[in-house]
């Protein structure tokens, strides 16, 4: 199923039509209305019923609509959210660093590393040898 046709057939049913969906986002009337008629004929089914001046959701149209509008906003919000890095960062870091490094300055930085990234597990390794990070984990 192409994302980007189911898309547009939301803002259109969400609109109320395919001149007012494509005023508010300054895209094609005609393309919206191509988009819609290719999601209809990959589905095989019905979403509009088209009247002379109205437009209604069939049965199909309105099921569709509310899952896939439901699912694309959250997409977007999870997709602003990634960009704009209000995600927490969690997980695992590892760091290996020689023992003098270690000694003089690793304490305080992993500290204030942990204050900030509560959600971070961090794993340090001092040793003064050369370390492969592939081979070693």
């Amino acid at each position: 199923m192409d994302l980007l046709a189911l898309a547009d057939f939301t803002l259109v049913a969400r609109h109320g039509g395919f001149g007012k969906a494509a005023r508010v986002t300054r895209r094609p009337k005609a393309t919206l209305s191509r988009r819609v008629g290719e999601l209809e004929a990959a589905l095989d089914l019905r979403l509009f019923e088209r009247g002379r001046r109205d437009l209604k959701l069939t049965e199909e149209g309105r099921a569709l609509f509310e899952r896939a509008g439901a699912l694309l906003t959250e997409l977007e919000e999870t997709a602003t959210a990634i960009a704009s890095g209000s995600e927490r960062v969690r997980g695992r870091l590892r760091i290996s660093a020689p023992l003098l490094f270690s000694q003089t300055a690793m304490g305080r930085l992993a500290a204030e590393f942990a204050r900030r990234h509560a959600e971070v597990r961090l794993e340090a390794t001092t040793d003064d040898r050369a370390v492969d990070m592939i081979e070693e984990g």
